[in-house]
């Protein structure tokens, strides 16, 4: 009757089977009956009655001298006689093998394309005029957009761009109030072996991955927040997200309450270790470091190794032997791996300490699954942990206008363009999470909204000095306090001001360059040095930058700093020139000089002043 059709996104290499698409779905269907003259095919059959399915047999050329008694009873006796027939016809969806991965994508593919048409056909609910006349110069300014028509997609849409940058924000309003981050823990899922009947894998069963994931993640929580095995944690922020083979994993920042925060080596080495355990006192943890900790072989032994890069490690593998833990509380941390001639045998190779993948003894044996935690005491880490969201492009789209053309910014179908949806993705969004925003309750057994928790914090969304009036706005509202009406906020010394730059300016907020500095200092926190950059090229072209000298020096830092071992492998001096010559770059564009403001860089430029970006150790 119909059949699927998407791009298929097919990993590469070794590894299970994943029914991935990338784009919109299409279902091509067909008539339910034939055209005269032509046979019933595919799903045409399943439409036809006992007397129907003789009357095709008997159709058949072959067929024209049998029983047409004999072939209806033929085409019942299978039905009431053989077991392997009734139970075809009420086969679980469960063991369909790779139809029930393209099944559960399809069914979840419905359900989000039911909120984007609702999304298109309920434009004006969201004031989508209002908004194309209020923010069409602002995005205009932001992206390079010329102004035109906006088909928006709202943030209640999870996995949208808004969603996502306001997810961001909020995890940036909780580092804001309750500082760094203390550790930094990945919990990856593990084989499913026990749970599969003979001849299936774990690809076969994407529900099944979803469930004991979720299922886990929920025991990894009650232990981490309510039985404190890290002690106490004050906040935290996680995400759930998907590899090229559809297995979920998780990340997940902590923020410990100050006496828990692990700040000397002694405070570390009970929660972080990095070294195979005793096998003969500890067998079981032995075990299970080697089936889940352990960095396989790579480098010069295995060059085509996922982890290499350049000819080299991307995670830094092997590590180099220490003796005790060094803590550094502003980067990273080197924990305790003794040469103590304890190695583990895989696949016929010796593996030491120095290949060991950090973890915790007592959550490693709770999940019996890769679980990664380190200490993590940088805001940068809050940057990876949504880096999705706020990397950057990693595409473009060229569209050719003409001059009377109007441009037209589908943000729904731009959505549709880029997304990838696996299985176990599938099975997560359809079946997750009516837990988190309802719970059941027993003795009415109905599901019922979940109620507001007492705990929240308020935020402002960002903003930059390129549209004046909102910068001003947002600096008014960020220094005064007691304004009891809309008049309080331009009012100062019983003048009111006409616009919020006035305002600003009689309270010495815009004086020289301090704005400017403001406005670096609040993106340094959660910008990715690119957008660093890139925000700092728009102030120096688009505004007037009294000292621009000085504050390429304050932040010339944050601009430059890379997170991973790609930042290792580069000189500061190098990164600084790499960060310099690509704000020129930007600035050349629009035909401003930059070396007649900032001083250049002593050394020359480099050939290739591209910034590398260190894709794995992300």
């Amino acid at each position: 009757m119909a059949s699927m059709g998407a791009q298929l996104d097919t990993p590469r290499g070794f590894g299970p089977d994943c029914f991935r698409i990338h784009g919109q779905v299409f279902h091509f269907v067909g008539p339910l009956t034939p055209e005269q003259g032509t046979r019933p095919q595919y799903g045409q059959f399943y439409i036809l009655d006992t007397d129907g399915a003789a009357a095709e047999r008997m159709g058949n050329p072959a067929n024209a001298q049998c029983d047409p008694t004999v072939m209806r009873q033929l085409t019942t006796w299978p039905h009431t006689h053989n077991e392997y027939a009734t139970s075809f016809k009420m086969i679980p969806v469960h063991n369909a093998g790779k139809l029930l991965q393209q099944f559960v994508v399809d069914a979840y593919v419905k359900l989000e394309q039911n909120r984007l048409n609702y999304a298109r056909t309920h434009q004006k609910d969201f004031r989508v005029d209002n908004y194309r006349g209020l923010m069409d110069h602002l995005v205009s300014d932001e992206t390079g957009e010329p102004p035109g028509q906006r088909v928006i997609l709202p943030s209640s849409l999870q996995g949208s761009p808004r969603a996502m940058h306001q997810s961001y924000q909020d995890v940036v309003a909780i580092v804001a109030k309750y500082g760094k981050p203390d550790y930094f823990l990945t919990f990856t899922r593990k084989e499913i072996t026990e749970n599969l009947y003979p001849g299936q894998n774990s690809s076969d069963r994407p529900d099944l991955v979803a469930r004991v994931f979720h299922e886990k993640l929920k025991v990894l929580h009650d232990y981490l927040l309510e039985k404190n095995v890290l002690r106490r944690v004050a906040a935290y922020v996680g995400v759930v997200e998907w590899q090229k083979r559809g297995l979920p994993h998780c990340h997940m920042l902590l923020i410990m309450i100050a006496d828990a925060k692990p700040r000397t080596a002694e405070q570390v080495d009970p929660a972080v270790q990095a070294h195979l355990p005793d096998p003969v006192e500890d067998s079981r943890l032995f075990g299970t470091v080697a089936r889940n900790m352990v960095h396989r072989r790579c480098g010069a032994t295995n060059p085509t190794a996922s982890c290499m890069v350049d000819g080299k490690c991307s995670k830094g593998y092997p590590k180099d032997f220490r003796e005790t833990t060094d803590v550094n509380i502003d980067g990273y941390s080197k924990y305790r791996r003794p040469d103590d001639d304890c190695t583990v045998s895989i696949g016929g190779e010796n593996f030491d300490n120095r290949h060991i993948v950090l973890y915790n003894r007592y959550f490693l044996l709770l999940l019996n699954a890769p679980i990664n935690l380190e200490i993590c005491g940088y805001v940068q880490a809050v940057k990876y942990l949504y880096k999705y969201a706020y990397k950057g492009p990693d595409r473009a789209s060229l569209r050719l206008l003409q001059h009377n053309d109007i441009f037209l910014l589908d943000e729904i179908l731009a959505h549709l363009n880029a997304r990838y949806v696996c299985a176990p993705e599938a099975v997560h969004h359809i079946f997750i999470p009516v837990r988190n925003e309802k719970r059941y309750n027993e003795r009415t057994r109905k599901w019922k909204p979940r109620g507001r928790g007492n705990c929240q914090i308020g935020r402002m969304f960002m903003t930059t000095p390129r549209d004046p009036e909102r910068f001003s706005l947002r600096l008014l509202l960020l220094h005064r306090k007691n304004m009891h009406s809309f008049e309080d906020i331009p009012t100062v010394s019983n003048v009111l001001h006409p616009t919020f730059s006035d305002t600003a300016g009689a309270l010495d907020l815009l004086h020289d360059d301090a704005h400017y500095e403001r406005c670096l200092e609040e993106a340094a926190h959660f910008q990715l040095p690119a957008e660093l950059r890139a925000l700092f090229s728009y102030l120096l072209a688009f505004c007037d930058v009294a000292h621009p000298q000085s504050l390429f020096d304050r932040f010339k830092a944050d601009m430059r700093t890379m997170c991973g071992l790609c930042a290792q492998r580069l000189h500061t001096i190098r990164r600084g020139i790499l960060a310099y010559y690509d704000i020129y770059d930007k600035l050349a564009i629009l035909q401003y000089d930059l070396s007649t403001r900032i001083v250049p860089p002593a050394q020359p430029r480099p050939e290739d002043t591209t910034i590398p970006t260190d894709y794995e150790s992300h």
